[in-house]
């Protein structure tokens, strides 16, 4: 028998023991922010684009050693990721929803339920509410049943004051907004452009939101909802750089992304304009020229009876409040990411030849419509 020496044994263990120390030792030294850090206020303004600053972005990379103790924002992603496979995103566009923002507008009263890291990551560990009763589905789909119509109190305007700044459903956001084709805009944003064939819709567009678009209309669509009580989720992320045909590919996964870090909204909004030649979209409200609203589902998934059945119902309440403002409803040949939820469906909010605050009228009164039918419960649950 050969005789191993107590030395062979003993090393490995021994600078296995200092790796474990001088780990734990790292994850104690220099807790406080390094000079020159920003220091990030709860009620810092948004950034020029919209977005909310990211500190992780604004602040230099750590060394490479105090990234292995104390690992930065992005180090901890790859490395979650390479412990984790899952994580990353079938269609491989996980990096790029990092930098896409989700603004949550909280109604008044309303306290945000925060999330711990592996509630966001792993959705069975998140507290769902009881499926409502009087709701059935097969294959794990619920099918959503809408009370019968009730024509509203008054044959214009919101509701009563306090009635409308309640939270609805105890504040949890409702209602998700984003838009694929982001660069949408409106002819008076464009002054000096000559319209004068179909071709010269196609300058209306802002790819730089220099000027306003249809993400501005999104954004006050949201504000608006929260000043009647629903909490809102917008999605300040740009899609249509990538292609007008693929922005959809990317559009869908900040759909997926509100409903994964925010899994009780239950009515998603994809807000675009009509961009076709020699359609009038526009009404008169009250005295004034107000942009119509058309609703547009993808029959080609399986969830567009549903995604219809709510449509119709939101386009009848909106031209009971205000007459003459919902067009015409149009079943296509496509998707447009409408199988993610039984209440997703696309809306056009007036056409390319409206002017911006005809379609930023629109939202108000769309707003109204909206809020109506979810306090009355009419929407998919």
């Amino acid at each position: 028998m050969i005789a191993t020496k107590p030395g062979r044994t003993t090393k490995p263990l021994l600078l296995a023991y200092l790796l474990v120390v001088g780990f734990l030792a790292g994850l104690l030294v220099n807790r406080s922010p390094e000079a020159g850090y920003p220091v990030v206020a709860v009620d810092r303004p948004l950034s020029a684009t919209g977005g909310v600053p990211d500190p992780e972005r604004e602040r230099p990379e750590p060394p490479l050693w105090l990234q292995l103790f104390r690992p930065s924002l992005p180090t901890a992603r790859v490395m979650l990721r390479a412990g984790l496979p899952f994580l990353s995103l079938l269609d491989g566009s996980a990096r790029e929803v990092e930098n896409r923002s989700l603004l949550v507008y909280l109604a008044k009263d309303a306290q945000p339920r925060p999330q711990t890291l592996f509630q966001a990551v792993l959705p069975f560990l998140r507290h769902l509410p009881d499926q409502p009763p009087g709701l059935s589905g097969t294959d794990g789909a619920v099918v959503p049943e809408f009370p019968p119509a009730t024509p509203p109190a008054q044959e214009e305007g919101p509701a009563p004051e306090e009635e409308r700044r309640t939270p609805v459903a105890g504040g949890q956001p409702l209602v998700g907004i984003y838009h694929t084709h982001d660069w949408e805009s409106y002819i008076s944003e464009f002054p000096t452009l000559k319209v004068e064939k179909p071709e010269d819709l196609l300058q209306i567009q802002s790819e730089d939101h220099t000027r306003r678009t249809v993400k501005d209309l999104g954004l006050n669509l949201a504000l608006r909802l929260k000043e009647q009580g629903i909490t809102t989720v917008y999605a300040d992320a740009t899609h249509q750089r990538l292609g007008y045909n693929y922005a959809y590919t990317a559009s869908r996964e900040t759909a997926r992304q509100i409903l994964r870090e925010h899994p009780s909204v239950k009515i998603l909004l994809d807000i675009h304009r009509d961009g076709a030649w020699g359609l009038d979209t526009t009404t008169m409200v009250r005295g004034q020229r107000v942009a119509q609203v058309r609703c547009i589902i993808g029959r080609n998934q399986p969830r567009w009876e549903e995604n219809k059945a709510f449509c119709d119902r939101l386009m009848e309440r909106l031209d009971q409040m205000y007459p003459g403002m919902a067009l015409p409803t149009r079943v296509q040949e496509d998707r447009y990411n409408q199988d993610l939820l039984p209440g997703a469906i696309l809306l056009e909010i007036g056409g390319a030849l409206n002017h911006f605050d005809e379609a930023d009228r629109a939202v108000t009164y769309l707003s109204e419509a909206l809020a109506a039918l979810i306090r009355e419960g009419a929407y998919p649950r």
